[in-house]
């Protein structure tokens, strides 16, 4: 008697590990992050954002960023300086491999859109302000949950500029080439579909 084994060759490129290939397309990721960031006195930040682009294959992302950042410079102090910001940016994203859970870096450029900016107990007057330089990077891991959405824990360093023309009341003529520059380091979670 003759007893035949049929060995069948599994596709690993199919495993429930890797990312299928369906998940090529256009995809949003939206995030929350706080953090805090660098200046003469303790400071706190606040980001929300979200990026609509196109994966190019499992590995990398390019899409367009909009978000809402909030600042807040002199915590628990007497005297204290808010910024509002709305950065409008290019967000490039590589994941290091094409399993279900994969760590992952990315890299934004683009400008900041002052929306609002104020101080307590200061007679500092906000005269006009303009845009300035918004980038990021930072590390992450993305991990599929169903189907194509996943969750993003992250860490990021973004440098943030903005360009203001300013005055005291004593002062006769304002200050035309005033400013605020920002290292912001964050923590966050991001969805992605």
């Amino acid at each position: 008697m003759k007893t035949s084994i049929a060995v069948e060759k599994v596709d690993s490129s199919q495993s429930a590990y890797k990312v299928p290939a369906m998940y090529k397309g256009y995809f949003n990721y939206t995030s929350v992050s706080f953090g805090l960031y660098y200046s003469d006195e303790p400071d706190f930040a606040f980001n929300i954002s979200t990026v609509n682009g196109y994966r190019f294959s499992k590995n990398i992302t390019l899409g367009v960023g909009i978000g809402y950042c909030y600042m807040h410079n002199g915590f628990g102090t007497p005297a204290h300086f808010d910024l509002q910001i709305l950065p409008l940016y290019v967000d490039f994203k590589l994941d290091f491999t094409k399993r279900n859970a994969s760590p992952f870096w990315f890299l934004d450029i683009g400008t900041t859109i002052p929306i609002s900016m104020k101080g307590q107990y200061w007679d500092l007057e906000i005269k006009k302000a303009w845009p300035g330089l918004y980038l990021g990077t930072g590390l992450g891991v993305r991990v599929y949950v169903h189907h194509s959405i996943s969750v993003n824990p992250f860490l990021s360093v973004i440098l943030s500029t903005v360009n203001y023309e300013s005055q005291f009341p004593s002062q006769s003529e304002p200050n035309p080439d005033d400013g605020q520059g920002r290292i912001i380091f964050l923590f966050g979670m991001a969805v992605g579909f």
